[in-house]
């Protein structure tokens, strides 16, 4: 399967992330858990490609120096951002926007002539593993083909969703699976560990709802590492920030097989 690494005796890590600010520092959470030996494939979802598009402007301009034209092509305009960085909208409305619906399962699908991959982002991060939605469709073209949410599924030991937003939250607190990441998530195998992070604005984060939300993944099996309290980037200042990069690389390592399992933050 060209999508995964190379086999490896290291751990199989698959690290989500989705419409958040705080998806700027996925790359370099990905290469913290390369470091520990970690073999890791990065399922964003559409909203948080935007942002990884957005970080690798930055990094390639701080390596290079001035950007002079040509990297801002790469990035498609995109609706105006919410206080906290989601985009209106659910992180599924581009993918809805251009596809129609399957007559069988009722699920939207690509409509033909349309380029099935998107090389860009996979392009921008030569060192990193890269699964798109789009993937999961160029993949299947009639039965016996792979079913790529599941064979992600299959490959890892461990997934984590860093950072994961209000919107991805509330979509897996009711079941919801509209994409390659939220397919992985309502197919995961319970016996194997599945970690969140959520990142917000504060008052979101307060909000009823995300508590409602949050004891739901909680009672599901699945292990959160709490927000930290700071100035977030829309302004606010309060609880809402994704936790530490190493913190969140520690909880991984630390739930894999064989190894001895902490508390994240107060529960």
């Amino acid at each position: 399967m060209s999508w995964l690494p190379a086999p490896s005796t290291g751990p199989r890590v698959i690290l989500g992330c989705t419409g958040s600010v705080a998806t700027i520092k996925v790359p370099e959470l990905a290469r913290k858990l390369q470091e520990r030996g970690a073999s890791v494939v990065i399922v964003p979802t559409e909203r948080a490609c935007h942002f990884l598009k957005c970080q690798a402007k930055v990094e390639m301009a701080s390596s290079r120096g001035p950007v002079r034209g040509g990297l801002v092509s790469f990035i498609k305009p995109e609706r105006k951002a919410t206080d906290n960085g989601e985009l209106r909208g659910s992180d599924s409305d581009d993918q809805n926007s251009s596809s129609d619906h399957c007559s069988q399962c009722g699920r939207r699908t690509p409509i033909r002539g349309r380029k099935q991959t998107d090389d860009t982002l996979k392009s921008l991060y030569p060192d990193l593993n890269f699964v798109l939605d789009s993937d999961e469709w160029a993949v299947w073209n009639g039965r016996g083909d792979p079913i790529l949410h599941i064979q992600l599924r299959d490959w890892a030991q461990v997934m984590v969703i860093a950072p994961l937003d209000a919107n991805t939250m509330a979509k897996l607190a009711q079941g919801l699976c509209d994409n390659l990441l939220t397919c992985i998530v309502r197919a995961w195998d319970s016996v194997r560990p599945l970690i969140f992070c959520p990142a917000m604005n504060t008052h979101m984060y307060k909000h009823p709802l995300t508590m409602r939300h949050t004891g739901i993944l909680k009672e599901l099996g699945y292990i959160e590492v709490c927000v930290m309290t700071k100035r977030l980037a829309c302004g606010d200042v309060g609880a809402g920030a994704m936790a530490e990069l190493d913190n969140i690389v520690n909880a991984v390592m630390q739930e894999l097989p064989g190894a001895h399992r902490v508390s994240h933050g107060p529960f």
